[in-house]
């Protein structure tokens, strides 16, 4: 995670603890936009689906339209942000 991340990345570390993630596929990579400059930047659109189990809820399979948001610190790519929908947003075309 970059140290620049948004509150809402960070807010996720703590949901974590309450989230046993039991399978996580991407399913398709919708698009990858790379932005040369200093740093580097991209955002990839993908469609994933997740099974997981929640605390208090049992057992949870949910396919999510995710967009990431990288920036390149020497030779990593570090998530600096994300945004999820429902998977239907993904699938429209642009």
């Amino acid at each position: 995670i970059h140290s620049d991340a948004s509150q809402s990345v960070r807010s996720v570390e703590a949901m974590l603890s309450r989230v046993t993630f039991r399978d996580a596929r991407v399913t398709r990579i919708k698009s990858v936009n790379i932005e040369e400059g200093v740093p580097r930047t991209a955002v990839a659109e993908i469609i994933v689906v997740v099974s997981m189990n929640l605390e208090g809820t049992g057992r949870v399979r949910a396919p999510r339209f995710v967009k990431v948001f990288f920036t390149q610190q020497n030779d990593r790519w570090l998530v600096r942000n994300f945004e999820h929908y429902d998977v239907g947003v993904g699938l429209r075309k642009p």
